[in-house]
């Protein structure tokens, strides 16, 4: 009997031996297909760039930008599945980056005196702090925009909507608004959006958070829309800035009047209509 309980034993080690060896096995093989890639089987693994057939626009303009280009899509190389980046363009650089890393070094608030090809011009993404050299696109202040280079020299993306840069030197605003500054690098800012499309009688449609429409008068008594930070009077005024008083008003003799036009009136008090102007204030 102890003969048989010892071959008995004997098997059972043998066997668990067996299974222990198959599942070193099957975990081996797992891992070895999770560590070797296998390019062009339709899968994005974690060591591969790409993918074929499996990235999209927003991918291949992500791998232009993380690779340190403005602008451009990569492509996938079928053989290898990493990035072709012959396809990007425009390259960039951090203006916080000391280093230079890219080589860019242009103005944007002096764009035709730079460091960039013929043809192109500098411009500032607010969102990366980076400067790129490209064709400038014309785009026109306050029209839509997703880069800087879609808007006219010396104007910067901002919001989604082409905005004029300034700083607090030498480059001012339109009709001499403040430039806002403090936000952005090398004493850049930008300026308070001029002839925006926004509502002057109840200050809404302006892209900024905190700001509201406002009527500003140039010295020719000519009407422009004005997109500045929210008032809040509607009392006295001192009359020296566009936005003291609340959306929808005006100073005028001191006093914060609600504006007025032939669609908008006063509630049952007179609108007192500026000469030659088709706006007035209820008084």
């Amino acid at each position: 009997m102890d003969a048989i309980s010892e071959v008995t034993t004997m098997s059972r080690i043998y066997l668990i031996i067996v299974l222990v060896l198959m599942l070193v096995l099957l975990w081996s093989g797992c891992m070895s297909s999770t560590q070797f890639a296998v390019c062009g089987n339709g899968d994005w693994e974690p060591t591969e760039a790409c993918e074929l057939d499996q990235y999209d626009a927003d991918d291949a303009a992500e791998a232009c930008r993380d690779a340190g280009y403005a602008g451009g899509s990569a492509t996938c190389l079928p053989d290898s599945c990493t990035w072709d980046l012959t396809s990007c363009t425009d390259t960039t650089n951090n203006v916080n980056n000391v280093n230079n890393v890219n080589n860019v070094n242009c103005d944007p608030l002096a764009p035709e005196f730079t460091q960039c090809p013929d043809g192109d011009v500098c411009s500032y993404d607010p969102n990366s702090s980076s400067l790129s050299c490209a064709v400038s696109q014309e785009g026109p202040l306050g029209g839509t925009c997703l880069t800087s280079d879609e808007c006219m020299p010396y104007h910067v993306c901002l919001n989604d909507i082409c905005t004029r840069m300034c700083d607090d030197a030498e480059v001012t605003c339109y009709y001499d608004l403040a430039c806002i500054t403090g936000f952005w690098p090398e004493n850049w800012g930008f300026c308070p959006l001029v002839d925006f499309d926004c509502n002057l009688f109840n200050g809404s449609g302006c892209p900024g958070e905190g700001e509201s429409c406002y009527v500003m008068l140039d010295i020719g008594l000519q009407i422009h829309t004005v997109c500045l930070h929210t008032g809040t009077s509607t009392g006295p005024c001192m009359g020296e800035f566009f936005n003291e008083c609340a959306p929808g008003y005006l100073c005028f003799e001191s006093e914060c009047h609600q504006l007025c036009d032939s669609d908008h009136n006063c509630n049952g008090v007179d609108c007192s209509m500026f000469v030659d102007l088709e706006i007035g204030v209820c008084l």
